[in-house]
């Protein structure tokens, strides 16, 4: 019996809204939470060198956070690809990123993949099925190819 043949697939990756909104949301969590400590930090008998120093570094942080969110809200690659063997993350002009991909949340027409690359590197991948929706079951069954070929049983729960 022979083995069967392994089948290349690419899935477009592009902008993907839910993960942007829960940057967003995760970004003004920080930010609330800071206006709360503040409010609740007025009536404290503070010198106020150290207010303008939280004031500063606040300041600071902020920004960096928006900035830190922002990137995270954007595609890593153009193409997410499994060879048969391995995962590879394209992008243009960039050398391929191969590696491994875990599933870490599966809310069915949507997914959060950790792509781990052969240089340790991790990037987590925002999926959704509307940029390929024929692709969508090939990228779900590369998926379960992939655990077979590590060894794992694809019909466990991902951890």
């Amino acid at each position: 019996m022979r083995a069967p043949t392994a089948v290349q697939v690419d899935f477009p990756l592009g902008p993907e809204r839910r993960w942007q909104r829960l940057l967003s949301a995760a970004f003004a969590l920080v930010v609330l939470t800071q206006l709360i400590w503040w409010s609740a930090q007025s009536g404290a008998n503070t010198p106020l060198t150290t207010w303008m120093a939280a004031a500063a570094l606040s300041l600071l942080a902020t920004p960096a956070l928006a900035v830190a969110f922002w990137r995270l809200g954007q595609p890593s690659a153009q193409v997410l690809r499994w060879t048969g063997q391995t995962w590879q993350l394209l992008a243009p002009g960039v050398a391929a990123q191969v590696g491994e991909v875990e599933l870490a949340i599966d809310l069915g027409d949507w997914l959060l993949l950790r792509h781990r690359s052969m240089q340790g590197r991790h990037t987590w991948v925002p999926v959704a099925a509307h940029p390929s929706p024929l692709g969508w079951h090939a990228l779900r069954c590369a998926l379960a190819a992939s655990r077979h070929v590590r060894g794992e049983d694809p019909r466990d729960a991902a951890a």
